[in-house]
């Protein structure tokens, strides 16, 4: 190996240090070792559906104050999507309720709760400082490198980012997130004693083959899947059971480079 070559790496280990200095804050250290990281992504690239699912992500304070700030805290927008067979991404979003009412079940996209805004009494509280610098930390450049380590994909500095809420009835239907230069599809889950009678499972299988795999919003587990993977994805309806609970998360998706 040439002097250049010695540098290179030495300066790619030094940068892989100081982010995973970052993350240290915020993310369990079993996730953040160099044999964890290596293991992740080899069972990530070998998975058929070419999803991962690390349980138990955050540092519990870190995890308990986001559960708090979306549980008591944060404001959620009622929205409504409908499928289309005319627009490019498949769905007409920001339809009023009436209008999806009346539409047949067989065209309802989804239904659920975006995140909109704080409660104006909560604008000064933990909670809501901590959601704030978890966005800023998951829009960084060491939480993308993160990504890239364990799946081994390249993927490019913009994030789509944002908070849901799935109250009893709320769903998303059968759907490709392969639209808009998406490449790597995450889900945080923040709902404490959620159960699988509750309903709200992420639905992933193969559009090759009989892969199918359910995974259940188990809190503080994070899952990341390729969207180019060929496969389609579903939430399964929030059932009336959960009462007032709702299924939270923080999702969203990085983009192609």
């Amino acid at each position: 190996m040439d002097l250049h070559s010695i540098r290179s790496r030495a300066l790619e280990y030094a940068a892989i240090e100081a982010a995973d200095k970052n993350l240290e804050e915020w993310i369990q250290p079993q996730h953040l070792g160099s044999n964890a990281i290596e293991q992740r992504r080899r069972a990530f690239l070998s998975h058929p559906l070419r999803v991962a699912v690390c349980r138990n992500f955050l540092i519990e304070e870190t995890a308990e104050r986001l559960s708090g700030f979306l549980t008591r805290e944060a404001v959620f927008k009622r929205i409504y999507g409908l499928y289309s067979s005319s627009n490019r991404d498949g769905n007409i979003s920001d339809v009023a309720e009436k209008e999806w009412l009346a539409a047949e079940q067989s065209r309802r996209f989804y239904r659920f709760g975006d995140y909109d805004s704080v409660r104006e009494e909560f604008r000064s509280s933990a909670n809501f400082a901590a959601f704030q610098d978890f966005a800023a930390l998951i829009r960084s450049q060491p939480f993308r490198k993160f990504a890239e380590r364990i799946t081994g994909l390249s993927l490019g500095d913009t994030m789509l980012l944002n908070a849901y809420s799935y109250e009893a009835g709320d769903f998303l239907a059968l759907h490709s997130d392969n639209v808009k230069e998406k490449r790597l599809s995450f889900v945080l889950y923040l709902t404490p004693q959620w159960e699988g009678r509750f309903g709200g499972g992420l639905e992933i299988m193969g559009l090759e083959g009989g892969d199918h795999l359910k995974i259940e919003p188990e809190y503080n587990s994070l899952v990341i899947f390729d969207v180019t993977a060929r496969t389609e994805h579903y939430i399964s309806p929030v059932d009336a059971c959960a009462g007032s609970r709702a299924r939270l998360t923080i999702s969203g998706w990085l983009l192609k480079p």
